[in-house]
């Protein structure tokens, strides 16, 4: 049994739920988040599969049953929905569970096998950028492959950095195989760049402000920069249904960018296996092996005796 302490106004409520249906739904939304890929599909994906490694191994771990005391009270200001009632032990997970567990590990398996028959070749460029808007600072992590910068930058989900390392592309510093090996210096430089963006069917191209005030690029051999820091300025297109326009306002960027090149050969060829293994595993101990644990079970507590003074 899981508890879960939700806070609603004007007052803070708990409610039961079997654990078994609270990390089934857990489990489900990393599946599609990574699918949908929010915060990169990356993160998620990892998520999931240590959810299974951990299904996997659970007959090596585990006694027959873990015990776990009754919650404490700690929240005994609360209401509870229901009203409380004595859990019991139920060893193994329901028929129903069962089925969803099996077509969400299905549904990575079949995405693994498509990965394995068309993998990405070549190399990638994985990318740290640290930036700072207006007091806010940001981290995030993305990868390009080249040639097919823009390609990539429009799939990157958080707009604060979807915009930067656009503009970037924009004036062409971000990538530039003629910079090749080469540094950079930029001081004070404006700019009007173009900025397609899909309205309905239709796309349109708006022109936009940049304002590079300061900036230190290095290249690798390829063209695309492997440290970049600086200061710049850039008006954007908002988008409000139908409505679009460009703002009078420019926002700043402080930022820093390092990139490192990640070939993915050896990634392609020996991660897709243990994946599938790892996954296999979790499947049979789901299907045939969950009736021999009894993952968590709720004990009586211990009467607490009185302290001697």
């Amino acid at each position: 049994i899981m508890y879960s302490p939700y806070i609603l106004f004007p007052f803070p409520l708990r409610f039961r739920v079997r654990a078994e249906y609270y990390l089934i739904f857990w489990f489900a939304t990393q599946v599609l988040y990574g699918y949908a890929k929010v915060a990169g599909g990356v993160a998620v994906f990892a998520h999931a599969g240590g959810f299974l490694a951990g299904i996997a191994i659970l007959p090596i771990v585990l006694s027959d049953v873990i015990e776990r005391e009754r919650y404490d009270g700690r929240f005994n200001y609360t209401y509870t929905i229901p009203p409380y009632i004595e859990p019991t032990a139920k060893r193994g997970i329901g028929t129903i569970s069962k089925i969803i567990l099996t077509i969400l590990i299905a549904t990575l398996l079949a995405g693994n096998l498509y990965a394995t028959a068309n993998p990405i070749r070549g190399d990638i460029k994985g990318m740290m950028i640290r930036y700072t808007i207006n007091g806010a600072q940001y981290v995030d992590y993305t990868a390009i492959q080249l040639p097919r910068v823009e390609r990539y930058i429009r799939e990157i989900r958080v707009s604060e950095t979807r915009i930067l390392l656009s503009r970037l592309t924009s004036i062409n510093i971000l990538y530039n195989p003629s910079r090749s090996g080469t540094d950079l210096n930029i001081d004070k430089l404006d700019l009007n760049v173009p900025v397609k963006i899909s309205v309905g069917a239709t796309l349109k191209t708006y022109t936009v402000k940049v304002h590079v005030e300061r900036l230190y690029a290095s290249y690798d051999h390829d063209g695309f920069i492997k440290y970049c820091e600086g200061k710049l300025s850039t008006q954007i297109v908002v988008i409000q249904g139908l409505l679009v326009y460009v703002t009078s306002e420019m926002i700043n960027y402080y930022f820093t960018i390092t990139s490192q090149t990640i070939n993915l050969k050896d990634i392609n060829e020996y991660m897709q296996i243990p994946a599938s293994i790892i996954s296999i595993a979790a499947l049979i101990v789901i299907l045939k092996k969950s009736q021999d644990l009894s993952l968590m079970v709720e004990k009586p507590r211990e009467p607490k005796l009185p302290i001697p003074i």
